[in-house]
């Protein structure tokens, strides 16, 4: 399987995030993570980094957790992406302003697109246009 995962979920996972809503998203992506073929654009590692430190700022986890959690992130062994070319950054503006999602959420839908992927987000809005453009959503049923 070739998976595009967003930080929601990655970081859903590594801070144990029990919110009924998302259990059944991660608990798909936990059964299929390690053999999965894992993609993630350039901008990941930076947005776990964000994550963590948020999450160490509402006091979820302690500044010692970090090298633990950057661990789990990539436990996957995610294949990063190289950044973007200019006719990469048009097309994936156009994308984002055909869906009104964010530049950064983009990045994961234009992803799916080009490496034939599975996305696995808890982000609504991303998972609506990877619907939109034919993009298999984890945990739809096949």
């Amino acid at each position: 399987m070739r998976l595009v995962a967003d930080c929601s979920i990655v970081t859903a996972l590594c801070l144990g995030e029990d919110a009924p809503q998302f259990r059944a998203s991660i608990d798909a992506f936990r059964a299929v993570m390690m053999t999965a073929t894992v993609f993630v654009p350039s901008l990941w590692p930076t947005e776990l980094a964000n994550a963590i430190v948020n999450a160490e700022r509402r006091h979820r986890v302690e500044p010692s957790d970090r090298e633990r959690l950057v661990e789990d992130g990539f436990a996957m062994s995610p294949v990063v992406e190289e950044a973007l070319d200019r006719d990469g950054l048009l097309r994936l503006m156009a994308l984002a302003t055909r869906h009104g999602l964010t530049v950064y959420d983009a990045l994961y839908v234009d992803l799916a697109l080009r490496t034939g992927s599975v996305l696995a987000s808890l982000d609504g809005a991303m998972l609506r246009a990877a619907r939109k453009e034919g993009i298999a959503v984890l945990g739809d049923p096949a």
